[in-house]
């Protein structure tokens, strides 16, 4: 891949679930065009996550693992309004259903709903820790972090909220260090 290319996928990426709400806007606004557009961004997310994907693992610069490291922190920062709105959004739906079922004895699709902003919100989380979960192997292997710090960090990064955490300390850690390759050399 161009390195171009590789620089612009995390930025996709970043702003990829903001494209999501811009198109429900465009649903209210124009809703035949709305719902075209919508569905196109709905086939395309899989290729974009699969792609994104493939780019942090197979990502090559100077130093690989910083430069992932950097990647994997800016798009779970930039990700935290949109799972905000995703938490604020459940929590209405289920005191929507909390509600119906009192007044009427029946959900309606609110069940399904739930389950559509859980899976949307773990498939997104998937795809960026993927960048975090990269740096750290190329870390390891480069001798810029320890295997159990990597272990660590990795598993954290597929848990709602440490993941950021866990991808800020990445950072920290890949910025303050030096690949062996580079020590060696000095």
């Amino acid at each position: 891949m161009h390195k171009k290319i590789r620089e612009i996928l995390p930025v996709i990426l970043m702003v990829w679930p903001y494209l999501f709400y811009a198109l429900c806007f465009a649903i209210g606004a124009m809703e035949s065009i709305g719902t075209v557009l919508l569905c196109i961004y709905v086939v395309l997310t899989i290729p974009v996550y699969i792609i994104s994907i493939v780019n942090a693992f197979t990502y090559k610069s100077a130093d690989p693992a910083k430069e992932l490291a950097h990647y994997d922190m800016l798009i779970k920062l930039v990700h935290i309004p949109f799972y905000l709105t995703i938490l604020v959004t459940g929590g209405m739906l289920v005191g929507t259903m909390a509600l119906e079922t009192v007044l009427s004895g029946s959900t309606y699709e609110g069940p399904f709903l739930l389950g559509m902003l859980v899976t949307v919100a773990a498939m997104l989380m998937i795809t960026s820790s993927m960048y975090g979960v990269s740096a750290a192997v190329k870390g390891v292997r480069s001798g810029q972090i320890s295997g159990g710090k990597a272990v660590l960090l990795s598993v954290m990064h597929f848990i709602f909220a440490l993941d950021v955490i866990s991808a800020i300390i990445l950072h920290a850690s890949m910025k303050k260090s030096v690949p062996e390759a580079v020590q060696q050399n000095v």
